[in-house]
């Protein structure tokens, strides 16, 4: 009996460490950003982004045609509460729905493949790749590759899903950032499918100024 009630209480003092570790957690999370500054205003707060896409698919043309709109949200804290970002919303200005984080259109579906073009992220658009700097709020530039295009690691992209016995989408995906350095790999990958690129136009991203 003195045992068990041992036990009981080992596991009531076990609980009791766990809760105060979740709660100093939380904390941490929740306070912590007040002390890191916050990043500059953006001059630009919305803007819009309209794009034309063509595609040919069993001797059929299909064209998407619409626009992104971003918005500025504020400020966000990321990295347990070690950094802020610009927050961008992100919007198909005909009110298009779409099943991913960000705006998105299916290419293609069949029993075996799904083909989603994401158009990517509001920093993309309005701001600058902000997963890949330690000190992002410092930075006001864009990165470029080599043909001059701002770089981000969500710009748009192509992403190719198999598909299971059942039809669901896999985990394991293929993407493919739209780029003239991948266009070539890009038409390869879809003429396996059977789809033809026959245009994406695109308005570029902003060149925006913060204070």
């Amino acid at each position: 009996m003195f045992i068990k009630i041992l036990k009981v209480i080992g596991w009531i003092i076990v609980g009791i460490l766990v809760f105060i570790s979740f709660l100093l957690l939380y904390i941490h999370i929740s306070w912590s950003g007040i002390f890191v500054p916050n990043p500059r205003m953006p001059e630009i707060t919305n803007a819009e982004f309209p794009f034309r896409i063509e595609i040919e698919y069993d001797r059929e043309r299909i064209v998407f045609e619409d626009s992104i709109v971003c918005e500025y949200t504020g400020v966000g804290v990321s990295d347990y509460g070690t950094k802020k970002h610009r927050r961008w919303k992100e919007r198909f200005a005909s009110g298009r729905e779409y099943s991913k984080n960000y705006p998105s259109i299916v290419l293609l579906d069949t029993t075996d493949v799904l083909v989603r073009f994401i158009f990517g992220e509001g920093a993309y658009y309005m701001d600058i790749p902000y997963y890949d700097m330690p000190k992002y709020y410092e930075v006001e530039k864009f990165d470029k590759h080599n043909d001059g295009t701002p770089y981000s690691p969500w710009r748009p992209k192509i992403y190719i899903y198999n598909k299971n016995m059942k039809g669901q989408e896999e985990l394991s995906f293929t993407y493919i950032d739209i780029t003239p350095q991948q266009d070539e790999q890009l038409r390869g990958t879809l003429a396996k499918y059977g789809v033809e690129i026959i245009s994406i136009e695109q308005t570029p991203p902003i060149v925006n100024t913060f204070r």
